[in-house]
């Protein structure tokens, strides 16, 4: 049996913690992760929003003409602006889950 000091106790049981958070921590990731993905499979199968490319290439379609017109293509803040409410704007007619506007950025072809 390992007889222990108090100094080399707190010190085990400090490692124990950080490993303890660092295993946790990716726990949350997977299950976030897992999360996204139920999210997205359910958004396929009913005709909506089902990936980030999706929602790049829709933003394309539909918004970022729009924006060009009004502030032109180099515009970087107008059009992370206009994506950031337009997506908003989705979550709250529920058409993009919460969890997708969380994790999804603009990665269309306008995008930096």
């Amino acid at each position: 049996m390992t007889n222990f000091n108090h100094y080399d106790e707190r010190e085990w049981l400090k490692e124990q913690l950080d490993e303890m958070s660092i295993q946790t921590a990716c726990i949350r990731e997977l299950l976030d992760i897992s999360e996204l993905c139920a999210v997205e499979s359910w958004a396929s199968e009913n005709n909506l929003i089902d990936s980030e490319q999706a929602l790049s290439d829709l933003f394309d379609q539909d918004i970022a003409p729009h924006v060009i017109k009004q502030y032109g293509a180099d515009d970087v803040p107008a059009m992370s602006e206009a994506f950031n409410n337009w997506s908003d704007s989705l979550v709250k007619d529920s058409q993009l889950h919460p969890e997708q506007y969380q994790e999804y950025c603009y990665i269309g072809k306008y995008s930096d």
